[in-house]
């Protein structure tokens, strides 16, 4: 059986493939190598201390600052920081969710599982999440896609996701909460369990496109300074 370290093991050799294949498989666009422009181009190199200096502070003066302002006075930027940041802390709550799980059991401080189901409980609603957001970027981003020509039904569909994501986190909130898992579902452990995976694939479908695909649109948007918007 394969331990934590061999899939510890698997899992950095596979981070190290794809690092690999996106910096060998990827280029600069043709003429666009130095966009924005550097102003290191334009400074008269010198390997004394105060030539370092000088070289940091043009680099400050002539890209950062003006990237800075022409970003941060974009309303666009401020709502779609406020909302990727949403879908980056739904993102990456699939650490949390087994002890989500078992901090909402039944049973006391156990898991609520027969003896079979508490290894498993954990895994698939860990996985529910991930392949909610393969799910959502596969339907969801193609019609978005299908979309381009008609602006208004685009902005429906992300309001819906929106709508729909919210929804998930809430309910996810109520199954936590004891005196509805005690008082009104009673001893539906299996009920509560199928709620909680249904929430979570929902909860990656509806994050999925406003997450990946909003982002990189909206930074066409700011020309040169689309490598500041991004980072």
């Amino acid at each position: 059986d394969a331990s934590w370290r061999d899939l510890s093991r698997f899992a950095a050799v596979l981070a190290l493939l794809s690092a690999a294949l996106y910096h060998f498989g990827t280029w600069d666009s043709p003429h666009c190598q130095h966009d924005p422009i550097n102003p290191i181009r334009d400074v008269q190199h010198n390997n004394s201390v105060n030539g370092s200096v000088e070289v940091s502070l043009a680099l400050v003066i002539r890209t950062i600052l003006p990237s800075l302002r022409a970003i941060l006075s974009s309303s666009s930027f401020w709502m779609v920081a406020l909302a990727h940041t949403g879908g980056t802390i739904i993102r990456s709550c699939d650490r949390i969710l087994g002890t989500y799980l078992d901090d909402t059991s039944l049973e006391g401080e156990g898991g609520w599982f027969s003896e079979s189901l508490s290894d498993m409980g954990p895994v698939a609603l860990s996985m529910s999440l991930s392949l909610g957001i393969l799910f959502g970027l596969n339907k969801y981003g193609k019609l978005f896609t299908r979309l381009s020509n008609k602006p208004r039904k685009r902005i429906e569909m992300i309001q819906n996701l929106y709508i729909a994501s919210i929804l998930s986190c809430l309910l996810l909130s109520v199954l936590s909460i004891p005196i509805v898992r005690m008082h009104l579902l009673g001893s539906q452990t299996l009920l509560i369990f199928i709620l909680q995976t249904c929430a979570t694939f929902l909860l990656g479908a509806s994050i999925a496109v406003v997450s990946y695909t909003i982002p990189a649109i909206v930074s066409t948007t700011f020309g040169k300074n689309k490598g500041m918007y991004v980072s």
